[in-house]
């Protein structure tokens, strides 16, 4: 990649994200290899800062990870439960941060060019969000009445917000998943002009499809198109029913470790339920307590019974258990039956 940047007519230059340097090795990683963490350069008489939205100390990068890696086991156990954890609550995942060092460095630029026809700012998480920051705010006034437009990516929608009267330009994706939310979904190029005031063109990309007209590398089981991602989602879950026999309770928890986490990793949730059932009305099909998984889609489930994991993980199950029957059966969607 980097051997074909700048080898043609057009010059190619990168702003920092979160996932280029997410520590500190791949921090001294990026300004040995790739560029310098922030920067600036003049074209045309327009002044073009690129920011480091991830400006953190050597030590928050460190404490960073440890919550990160706390928040993420946390998940693979039970999704529901990582908007609670402290690194999903905390800001500096959302909106970055730039250091003193950072903040005069762009406040010593602007001022040293004062008598440019524009200046276009660049970074990767929305800094200006986060209303407790205040290194950003200090740009923000060091600009004052000049002429300027703010850029930033990382939440994967488009967004645009008028700011001191100033364009501040969200980018959403190219080629990138797409989330629900307030944010626009597309996948784009932006083409901006400049004469005596900026134009802007978004560029819409439709993605490509393979030769069964369907999206590569099992693309559709994300959210990889505009319009299906601003329509209400379906619910594409399906429940995994069975019964079965421990006969070996002692080694359980063993395997239960193996599966959970495995498990998660293909959208399930193990287990809903696994108890001995209790009869209202007819005759159990076979013995053993009775368990029910959830799965996000059929294509997860899929994956995960014919996974090389899942396999290994079954030799040892059959040991310890027999298995009656395992079927799965689509969640009913919401509103479709009466209550």
């Amino acid at each position: 990649f980097n051997k074909n940047l700048n080898n043609h007519d057009l010059d190619f230059y990168p702003v920092v994200g979160n996932h280029d340097i997410s520590n500190t090795a791949m921090r001294h990683w990026y300004e040995e290899v790739v560029a310098p963490r922030y920067y600036h350069f003049l074209y045309k008489d327009a002044l073009f800062l690129v920011l480091d939205s991830e400006d953190f100390t050597d030590q928050f990068f460190s404490d960073f990870k440890i919550k990160r890696n706390e928040a993420i086991a946390i998940y693979k156990e039970n999704p529901a439960e990582f908007p609670d954890t402290e690194y999903a609550k905390m800001p500096e995942r959302k909106y970055g941060e730039v250091s003193d060092a950072q903040a005069k460095y762009v406040t010593d630029t602007i001022e040293a060019n004062r008598d440019v026809r524009w200046t276009f700012l660049f970074m990767h998480k929305p800094v200006w969000k986060d209303e407790n920051e205040t290194n950003f705010k200090k740009i923000e006034k060091a600009l004052g009445g000049e002429k300027y437009t703010v850029f930033n990516g990382h939440v994967h929608g488009y967004e645009y917000t008028e700011r001191f009267g100033r364009d501040y330009i969200q980018l959403a994706t190219t080629g990138g998943e797409m989330t629900k939310s307030s944010a626009k979904n597309m996948d784009h190029i932006m083409w901006v002009g400049l004469k005596d005031e900026p134009s802007y063109l978004n560029i819409k990309l439709n993605g490509m499809l393979d030769k069964t007209g369907h999206v590569p590398a099992d693309g559709e089981v994300l959210c990889l198109e505009d319009d299906s991602c601003e329509s209400e989602p379906m619910d594409e879950s399906v429940y995994l029913v069975g019964s079965v026999t421990i006969t070996d309770p002692e080694r359980l928890p063993e395997y239960q470790k193996i599966a959970g986490p495995l498990a998660a990793k293909y959208g399930g949730y193990v287990p809903l339920a696994l108890d001995s059932p209790n009869i209202i009305e007819g005759e159990l099909p076979a013995a053993g307590a009775y368990f029910i998984e959830r799965y996000d889609s059929i294509e997860g489930l899929n994956k995960f019974v014919n996974s090389s994991e899942f396999k290994e993980a079954k030799e040892f199950r059959d040991e310890i258990a027999d298995v009656h029957f395992m079927m799965w059966i689509p969640a009913i969607p919401e509103g479709s039956l009466p209550h």
